[in-house]
């Protein structure tokens, strides 16, 4: 196995390269190949394109963390300040959608921010499950 892959947001889930030998799997069995460096580029191309997912998903461990709070009865306020740290960025989604190509830094960050908030909210929804 080799070293995980240096890109926004999949250094979290440790995502290695792997290399099998002797390894036979039929021709109608592969869903698809690429070659070597395709989803670097992708991500270089479009770094926003996984924020509806990641919206999607932390919504829905919002949606866990509050029916958790609630089905406890605890009173807390972590799930509104979450819930409000979502809302800013996608207020902020269209500003950073329209900058220009040059910008990818800045929304290659920005989709770090909203995988940092996914993990935050998916670990809550887990610790109050």
């Amino acid at each position: 196995m080799g070293q995980p892959m240096a890109l926004a947001g999949m250094m979290a889930t440790n995502t290695v390269e792997v290399q099998l030998k002797d390894w036979f799997l039929a021709k109608e069995q592969v869903v698809g190949t690429r070659p070597a460096g395709w989803i670097e580029q992708r991500d270089k191309a479009n770094p926003l394109s996984p924020l509806g997912l990641l919206f999607g998903c932390t919504q829905a461990s919002l949606d866990q963390l509050n029916q958790s709070l609630k089905r406890r009865q605890i009173d807390h306020a972590i799930a509104q300040q979450l819930q409000i740290k979502l809302a800013w960025l996608k207020r902020d989604l269209p500003r950073v959608a329209n900058l220009p190509e040059e910008a990818s830094l800045q929304k290659t960050a920005f989709r770090g921010r909203a995988i940092a908030l996914m993990n935050t909210c998916a670990q809550a929804a887990v610790i109050a499950a």
